[in-house]
């Protein structure tokens, strides 16, 4: 299904900067093929192509995504649009305000010493943005300077952080929660060390600056990227797979393609 847009993420932009003006033209073009139209470009160089395996999987959820979203759509049409949500009377006609017993009517001034208990519900503090839902499932143990040493035994050829700031901490936290397999903590450093390994050992992942300790943990996305294969070498890496169109000679080094 032909799409009029399409996200075009970050990520994608810091990994393919690197490239020579050629190539990324050539990514770039295939990119936008394959979020408008859905064809993904065949006749492209090897690198570029290389570099889509990193682009496809997310435009295909996204594509995916599109198409459920453009069903629902047309369904609710169907039955005549999305249903009219009822009004406060309509909800509660003893109470068409909508403020409860125990919330404070803002049109009043607020006594701090009023409902202070447990379960005021016009407390100050918003929930929603402290902890993710997983984090809240699980308050599992993490040795950080476990998950450093393992990201400094697998990835020794990239940057290596000293210290974790909070804010570094927090987003480990959560990713381990994610990877975490029950209670089990030992089930989120098993799959934490297999990340780092495939990036240890990925020549795509070592040609450019993106990658990092703090992008494996930055959100969901990343870490499953990485652990689905999306980085994993092919046959085209370990080939000469490209000529340098501005004049130098093949090269069988895929970081050179990224100076």
């Amino acid at each position: 299904m032909e799409r009029k847009s399409f996200v075009f993420y970050r990520d994608w932009a810091n990994a393919i900067r690197g490239l020579s003006d050629e190539i990324r033209l050539q990514v770039y073009d295939a990119i936008i093929e394959a979020g408008l139209v859905g064809c993904v470009k065949t006749d492209i160089d090897p690198m570029a192509e290389l570099a889509m395996k990193f682009v496809l999987p997310q435009l295909e959820r996204d594509a995916q995504h599109y198409e459920s979203q453009c069903a629902k759509n047309r369904l609710n049409g169907a039955k005549g649009g999305r249903p009219r949500k009822p009004t406060k009377t309509e909800i509660n006609p003893n109470n068409p305000s909508g403020f409860s017993k125990t919330q404070p009517n803002p049109t009043k001034p607020y006594n701090d010493n009023v409902n202070d208990n447990d379960n005021d519900l016009s407390s100050n503090e918003d929930m929603s943005t402290c902890v993710d839902v997983s984090e809240q499932e699980k308050k599992l143990f993490i040795d950080y300077s476990r998950v450093m040493a393992l990201w400094k035994k697998h990835c020794p050829g990239f940057p290596q952080p000293r210290t974790l700031a909070d804010d570094d901490k927090s987003k480990v936290r959560q990713r381990f929660n994610e990877m975490a397999s029950g209670d089990d903590p030992e089930t989120a450093y098993q799959r934490i060390e297999a990340i780092f390994n495939k990036i240890g050992n990925s020549d795509f992942c070592k040609s450019g600056k993106w990658c990092s300790f703090r992008w494996v943990f930055k959100n969901t996305t990343n870490w499953r990227k990485v652990e689905d294969g999306n980085y994993d070498n092919t046959p085209d890496s370990d080939k000469n797979v490209a000529t340098n169109k501005r004049g130098g000679s093949p090269t069988n080094n895929v970081n050179d393609l990224w100076k």
